[in-house]
């Protein structure tokens, strides 16, 4: 056996998605014929280093990188397909929410808790779950990070690769913190961001430093919010940078002049960067390699590969408080012991994840034997919730809405709500939500609403054009599929008091109440990728309730409803739309009952009172189109009509109202933007703004 090579230690930088570069710079490296032999990094730099350390090529990382949508790692809003039917309710509704402690109304510790970061790195670090020390990996490793309460920098060398990984890019109020041992861990560019004395720490004889840190910026420069953040980080890592420039043997700084650390839509032209300027460093890198060693004669060890599916002989929860592990191993899904494929695995953790009874859901597969255990980490939400929501639409101006969510009230794995609601509508309404032990789908949902309502009447309820200033007090029980992510089957009573009288209150106008009960079947499908924008799913509510009166309630009524709403996208950005409005009645309904609150965004052909009728036939089509990303315009052709007296079988034109428009919108951080611009029989011309999430 030869003497001993030199072992050569790559440092890698923090710098956001400016450490992309560092991507290309590598790939100089391996071109030269430059074996690293140990590697250290911070923040993307760990991210990056960590993930080269196991064996992944300069050309994986470019791959991995072009492949993986960044910006959807600032968005821990699971898939709203994975999401319970309960949930949905609740998707997109709010503007934003704050944190209720036991001390009160506090601030989030981070935008986001890194549920997508987390789920990305244990995947990609799969291959080296269950290795204790970085040491053994393909490359020696260690990353840092910089303690929360201290300031100073922790170097991890062990334990979880993916954790370590989350904990050195937990950028301070962007990610939250992580608890590791005794440490709450933030960033480690705050304490360290050139990791190279770290390096020599492991054994490294050669060090060459890829820096792509921000540079401090001259005056004139320094004119937004993202140039401010990244100078102000800056100027705390100035001196600590120096120091460990001055230690490395050779240092390459890509000039990435032009690019924040916030440049993710740019990582291909980063990674070219930082190649291109590589470049002029080849000649000096291939000196290098012929000094260190013969290129021929290097022995590279072999790589960890990734399996495609692992035999997991059972599964451990781990951070259990209040929600039971049976209700946890439901929603996974998995049948072991077995063989789990990776995407398997993956779909189990985001279910978990998507029942929102947790922060973060992150998972190891330690080796056991021939096979695996599969270890869960839960953080519950022990955080109630204080949330708002704003709307502004031409027919009825601003609403607010004020939610709290309380999490496990009374009983575990349940939530209550209580939903105050002012506007041109005006209601009150609270919801305890529970599951029922039975099967992880089945639950109970108990609800109250008071709500205040003008109600406009057209002269065929009355006699006469009649506004009606109505008020409901509602008392729901219901039990069903509402913990399922696509259906609910289920039924329930409802026991309503109703308040009627004319807002003009003139002689002889209408002033009454009654109180009356019903029972009702519900099926509900949910299948829409997106609340506002669905390119493709399906939406449909089947209802059928029946109203008695063996107490001599003040109303007896039947009836039937259904609303579908199908969309399918027939190319990328091309989305066919197919909708249909269906109601059925049998003898009078309760007064406020007539009113379908359908506005001219859901149905173009007519002004809102003239909706109103026991029955109702309103069929839609259209075409929505994404000329860019996140931008759309939908054409809509609507046709239909409700009826006082008889279902209309005749089918005649003359029979039904229609309706023509254009829809332009697009999502933004207060809700959904759109505006309206239509013609119908019953308006010439329409203009409608609505600004924020309908509620």
């Amino acid at each position: 056996m030869g003497p001993e090579l030199p072992k050569v230690g790559v440092v890698l930088s923090g710098g956001g998605a400016r450490g992309f570069a560092e991507i290309g710079v590598l790939k100089v490296i391996e071109e030269a014929g430059i074996h690293a032999d140990i590697v250290t990094g911070t923040s993307m730099g760990a991210v990056l280093g960590g993930l080269y350390a196991i064996g992944y090529t300069a050309d994986e990382l470019e791959a991995m990188v072009l492949s993986t949508n960044w910006m959807r790692m600032f968005d821990d809003r699971p898939s709203r397909r994975k999401v319970s039917m309960v949930q949905k309710t609740f998707f997109d509704r709010y503007v934003f929410s704050l944190p209720l402690r036991a001390e009160g109304i506090g601030l989030p510790s981070g935008l986001v808790a890194g549920q997508r970061i987390s789920s990305l790195l244990d995947s990609l670090t799969l291959s080296v779950h269950g290795t204790a020390s970085f040491n053994d990996l393909y490359r020696k490793f260690a990353c840092v990070a910089t303690d929360l309460e201290t300031g100073q920098a922790v170097v991890l060398h062990g334990g979880s690769l993916s954790r370590a990984l989350r904990a050195s890019m937990a950028i301070p109020s962007v990610f939250t913190p992580v608890q590791l041992d005794s440490f709450l861990l933030v960033d480690g560019m705050l304490a360290r961001n050139l990791p190279v004395q770290d390096c020599w720490d492991l054994g490294a004889d050669y060090v060459i430093a890829i820096d792509a840190g921000n540079p401090l910026k001259e005056a004139n420069q320094l004119n937004n919010v993202l140039t401010i953040l990244d100078q102000s980080i800056a100027i705390g890592m100035q001196d600590e940078n120096k120091l460990q420039v001055g230690l490395a043997n050779l240092v390459i700084r890509p000039d990435l002049t032009g690019y924040t650390s916030a440049d993710f839509l740019a990582a291909a032209e980063l990674i070219a960067t930082g190649e291109e300027q590589a470049r002029d460093y080849l000649p000096q890198l291939q000196a290098l390699a012929d000094s260190l060693y013969s290129r021929s004669g290097r022995d590279v060890p072999p790589r960890s590969i990734t399996p495609d599916s692992v035999y997991v002989e059972r599964v451990s929860v781990l951070g259990l408080k209040d929600v039971t592990r049976a209700f946890v191993l439901d929603e996974a899904g998995l049948q072991v012991p077995g063989w789990v494929a990776l995407s398997e695995l993956h779909n189990a953790v985001e279910r978990v994840y998507s029942t929102r009874f947790f922060e973060q859901v992150t998972y190891e597969l330690q080796p056991h034997g021939n096979s695996s255990v599969l270890q869960l980490f839960v953080a519950e939400k022990d955080v109630n919730l204080l949330r708002f929501g704003f709307r502004y639409d031409t027919a009825e101006e601003s609403a607010l809405l004020t939610n709290v969510t309380l999490r496990n009230p009374v009983l575990n794995a349940t939530m209550l709500t209580l939903d105050v609601r002012l506007g041109t509508e005006s209601s009150v309404e609270a919801a305890y939500f529970g599951h029922m032990n039975l099967n992880s789908r089945l639950g109970f949902r108990v609800s109250g609403l008071y709500s205040r309502d003008e109600q406009a009447l057209p002269p065929s309820i009355l006699g006469e054009a009649t506004t009606v200033e109505a008020s409901t007090v509602r008392g729901d029980l219901f039990f069903g599929s509402l913990f399922s992510t696509m259906a609910v089957v289920g039924g329930g009573v409802r026991f309503d008091q109703l308040f009627f009288k004319d807002k003009f209150e003139s002689p002889g106008s209408l002033d009454k109440s009654l109180v009356y009960g019903s029972a009702y079947g519900l099926v509900q499908i949910d299948t829409f990728n997106d609340s506002y924008f669905a390119k493709e799913g399906l939406r449909l509510k089947v209802e059928a309730e029946y109203a008695n009166h063996p107490v001599h309630w003040d109303s007896y009524f039947s009836l039937y409803s259904a609303h579908i709403d199908w969309r399918t996208a027939v190319y990328d950005r091309i989305t066919l739309i197919r909708r249909g409005f269906f109601r059925y009645s049998q003898r009078d309904l309760p007064l406020p009952r007539y009113d379908t609150k359908m506005s001219y965004w859901q149905f173009f052909g007519a002004p809102h009172e003239y909706l109103i009728g026991k029955h109702m036939q309103i069929v839609e089509a259209g075409v929505m189109v994404e000329p860019w990303t996140d931008r759309f315009i939908t054409a809509r052709f609507d046709l239909g009509n409700t009826f006082l007296n008889d279902w209309n079988t005749t089918l005649e034109w003359d029979q039904y109202e229609w309706g023509a428009g254009l829809f332009a919108g697009a999502p933004t951080p207060v809700g959904p933007v759109e505006l309206l611009i239509a013609t119908s029989s019953g308006d010439s011309f329409l203009f409608a703004v609505n600004v924020g999430y309908f509620f």
